[in-house]
């Protein structure tokens, strides 16, 4: 009997000092949380990762720690690891339904800088459901104030992820077409429009997730296969119209319609990287068709009038456009198209047996930039070069190509150069944008 009550005061004895150490640890976890905290509000995000850590290696069941680290791994841009600690903080908290939702919230907020919008939004919507199934009057540490900041929070964010993804309040996809159809159609119950046909051309221009669209009324003339008494409009992703202003009585439409039924514009439409451009013809009475390039950059539209017709990428960054006189290569920034080179066109192209022939006849743009430099033109002006037709020079026994360095309609320097080895051979004019010459393309 004796020999029991020892055994039972020392496992007494051992529980308490488990307990207690168990407590102090629980203790000095929370000292580890506050500190993290502390270096949270400094920015110091570097000691707050150590302090939460230290803190979790005291108390593995500290969620306040995971929620702080997790916080910490975003200023350093750790987002793996931020969302690693913000899902082990959603599985922790079952019984801490406000924490949760903040939970979900943080990592939502993660997956919006990491571009996951879907897993975003499904993020924001589980911490909505959250907030609608607890029975928050069990929780006195939870204000109303608390609710409902964080429910406005979860409510705007949904709005704006549903807008981005194009999708309705039930998560299904908009019918954007008809939203833009209607937004045009709108615009054409003015009488004076009854008799035009209306097209809305949807595409996400910017790449953005949204989409935008070009609309456009006319009257068809099916004999010379466009429209007359064109109105341009660009739409919106949020539906609203903005007109685009031209001048007098225009013709035209898109410049590649297949399918005379349905009309079908998608050959019309140039993608460079994410962005996509509409060619776009508009005409006047007294001139021939103009190519315009329509796009979107940052909400705006953009517009861009190109020489010869139906523009060819070249690669990411650059198209072609071209006719019988000359082909004009234009590089893409921000919407906005400026040549670059031009070279002898399509009635050159034709004495050679393929495009890709003619193309390797003439000079590069590397080797242009080269010549540039080595006839002093400074590296950061804005230059455009046009290429002569390749020609023998029987003095040189030798081919060469003459090119013009030009700003504008002046050009500032210029030289001949043997297109085999990149030399130059003769025409050499040095940068001097005091005796700069007019030229005429």
């Amino acid at each position: 009997m004796k020999k029991c009550k020892e055994i039972l005061i020392g496992v007494l004895l051992l529980s308490m000092v488990f307990f207690t150490a168990c407590t102090s640890k629980a203790a000095k976890a929370m000292e580890k949380v506050e500190l993290g905290q502390k270096y949270l509000t400094e920015l110091n995000y570097t000691e707050a990762v150590a302090s939460f850590t230290e803190a979790i290696g005291l108390d593995p069941e500290n969620i306040s720690a995971y929620m702080g680290r997790a916080e910490a791994y975003v200023g350093l841009k750790q987002y793996d690891d931020a969302k690693t600690d913000y899902t082990t903080a959603i599985e922790k908290a079952v019984e801490q339904p406000y924490t949760r939702a903040e939970a979900y919230v943080g990592r939502a907020e993660v997956n919006e800088v990491t571009n996951a919008n879907e897993a975003a939004l499904s993020d924001y919507e589980s911490a909505q459901n959250i907030l609608d199934s607890i029975d928050w009057s069990k929780f006195k540490e939870i204000t109303e104030q608390m609710l409902k900041a964080l429910q406005e929070k979860i409510e705007k964010a949904c709005e704006e992820l549903r807008a981005l993804l194009g999708l309705n309040e039930n998560d299904e996809p908009l019918d954007t077409t008809a939203i833009f159809q209607n937004a045009i159609d709108g615009v054409a119950a003015d009488a004076e429009y009854a008799e035009n046909e209306r097209y809305v051309i949807v595409n996400d221009y910017d790449g953005d997730g949204k989409q935008e669209a070009f609309g456009f009324l006319g009257i068809r003339n099916d004999e010379y296969q466009t429209w007359e008494s064109v109105k341009l409009y660009y739409l919106k992703s949020d539906g609203s119209v903005e007109k685009i202003a031209l001048n007098g009585d225009v013709t035209g439409g898109p410049a590649k319609v297949s399918g005379t039924e349905q009309m079908d514009f998608s050959e019309s439409f140039i993608t460079l990287g994410n962005k996509t451009f509409l060619d776009f013809e508009i005409g006047y009475s007294a001139s021939e068709p103009t190519t315009v390039l329509f796009g979107v950059n940052d909400g705006n539209y953009t517009s861009t009038s190109v020489y010869g017709y139906f523009p060819e990428k070249v690669d990411e960054n650059h198209i072609a456009t071209s006719d019988l006189d000359y082909r004009v290569v234009y590089k893409e920034e921000n919407g906005i198209f400026t040549e670059t080179m031009r070279m002898p066109g399509e009635d050159y192209e034709y004495r050679f047996a393929s495009k890709e022939e003619y193309l390797n006849s003439m000079l590069t743009e590397e080797q242009l930039k080269d010549m540039a430099r080595g006839l002093g033109v400074p590296e950061d002006l804005d230059v455009r070069y046009i290429q002569g037709e390749r020609s023998y020079w029987e003095a040189g026994e030798c081919w060469e190509i003459y090119v013009l360095v030009c700003t504008g309609n002046k050009c500032i320097a210029s030289c001949s150069i043997n297109p085999d080895n990149g030399e130059w051979t003769r025409n050499i004019a040095m940068y001097d944008p005091d005796h700069a010459w007019e030229v005429n393309c």
